[in-house]
């Protein structure tokens, strides 16, 4: 760094500190940038400076387009888990729910569906044994709650 004066625009004198090259003397003319006021200004980017950021910038946008893809990339997954957990045995044909239902003792899903929409509630092989299970269970919790003592059955 050295002072230096130089006239811009029109004649007018501006006095600075501004970078000079090593082994410069006093009086030497070096190349200095000014702006339009003609203070001292930084040189403007080369080549290779315009090239680098250029470079740098265009991986950021990649790196920002793949996190963006990965996050919807997460998302669609998350939304096909939650989808498919919803329906627990993938079946191809509709006409294989039927076979499978009548399989596992179920009666067919309309009716079923009409049941369900009268009140009856579910109607599937062991919904009466629910029930009558249910019933005994809540006799022996009211003999055992009455008595103090624990239920005949658990002993």
């Amino acid at each position: 760094m050295a002072p230096a004066t130089w006239h811009y625009p029109a004649g007018t004198a501006h006095e600075q500190t501004i970078p000079v090259p090593a082994g410069s003397r006093r009086g030497d003319t070096v190349r200095a940038w000014v702006d339009d006021h003609g203070d001292a200004a930084p040189a403007p980017p080369t080549t290779s400076d315009i090239a680098v950021n250029t470079i740098g910038l265009d991986a950021d946008a990649l790196c920002g387009i793949a996190l963006a893809a990965d996050a919807l990339l997460f998302v669609r997954l998350r939304i096909l888990d939650a989808q498919r957990a919803l329906v627990p045995y993938p079946v191809a044909n509709p006409d294989e729910v039927e076979v499978l239902r009548a399989a596992w003792g179920f009666q067919p899903l309309e009716t079923y569906i009409e049941h369900v929409a009268a009140g009856a509630g579910r109607t599937g092989p062991g919904g009466s044994q629910r029930a009558r299970i249910g019933s005994a269970m809540s006799r022996r919790r009211a003999a055992a709650s009455g008595s103090g003592r624990a239920c005949p059955a658990a002993r």
